[in-house]
């Protein structure tokens, strides 16, 4: 667990995104609509814990690519 939290974090979380994570991808391509955020978080966290903010951020971000 320590390497996973230090050394490997972002090797984990791609592993993770790629197998494990029940076609986030496919989801997350759609945009940054409230409901597309919802449905990364569920996927992601089990729940909406921070989805507001998550929400929020996303918005953001996209705005910085356009």
């Amino acid at each position: 667990p320590d390497l996973v939290a230090t050394k490997y974090a972002a090797d984990a979380a791609c592993y993770w995104w790629k197998f494990l994570s029940r076609d986030i991808t496919s989801i997350a391509k759609r945009g940054a609509s409230t409901s597309v955020v919802e449905s990364v978080t569920r996927r992601v966290n089990g729940g909406t814990n921070g989805l507001e903010d998550r929400a929020k951020l996303t918005k953001q971000f996209y705005k910085i690519l356009a």
